[in-house]
């Protein structure tokens, strides 16, 4: 007589955000942990009950926070830094927040990392370095020995710093960009594509170039074009 045969659940891990950077971290975290089951959670009602890059979108984050912090590591996928931030404080202490970082990425020991991080292929946090809630460390980063990286930043592809730089909540560093070390880049900056930071960069400021200077305030306009 055959046994009944019983399945086996999962763990799941949630996704919110079902754009873009959705997609990314589902890639990065299906490397991590092939086994984990992964489901989306989107606010967009035409996204319910469908399927993006092949996972569930299970429901919005009212749902996602009706399933206690016990359901299984989330992690929020939005690179608007603001948003990022606002809906982690809407999931704060309703959810468990997780980390998703890529097998090729490199830890060092003495780093420290805190809660809802992406970690993408081949970025390299060393040691010393502290990263902050929610940030956003994209391939090929280069997070230098001593870095402080503040809550709800974000590095794009590429970034290269030196030891000691400091970026604080908010920022988002654009592609290719290098800093000289101990620099600092103010909250809600954005540093522009490319740019050689030598010199510190003031909270809230768009600034570009070679070397990088402060081209004007930042607005809701150049917020949008980052994504």
């Amino acid at each position: 007589m055959n046994e009944p045969t019983t399945s086996v659940k999962r763990a799941r891990g949630f996704i919110v955000g079902a754009g873009g950077h959705g997609r990314v971290v589902a890639a990065v975290w299906r490397r991590a942990e092939p086994d984990r089951e992964l489901i989306f959670v989107d606010d967009n009602p035409q996204l319910t009950d469908g399927r993006v890059a092949g996972l569930p979108v299970g429901g919005t984050v009212q749902w996602l926070r009706d399933q206690g912090p016990e359901t299984g590591p989330v992690i929020i996928a939005i690179g608007h830094n603001y948003v990022r931030a606002t809906l982690a404080d809407r999931l704060n202490e309703k959810v468990c927040f997780g980390n998703v970082i890529d097998p090729s990425a490199v830890i060092m020991p003495g780093a420290e990392l805190g809660r809802g991080i992406l970690v993408g292929p081949h970025a390299l946090v060393h040691t010393g370095a502290m990263i902050g809630n929610h940030v956003i460390i994209n391939s090929g980063a280069i997070v230098e020995h001593d870095a402080v990286i503040g809550e709800g930043a974000c590095l794009a592809p590429g970034v290269r710093m030196a030891g000691r730089v400091q970026i604080e909540r908010y920022a988002f560093v654009c592609v290719g960009v290098t800093l000289v070390g101990r620099v600092r880049i103010g909250e809600g900056a954005i540093v522009g594509a490319g740019a050689v930071v030598t010199a510190d960069i003031p909270a809230g400021c768009v600034a570009y170039g070679v070397p990088a200077r402060v081209i004007r305030q930042a607005t809701p306009d150049d917020w949008l074009r980052l994504l």
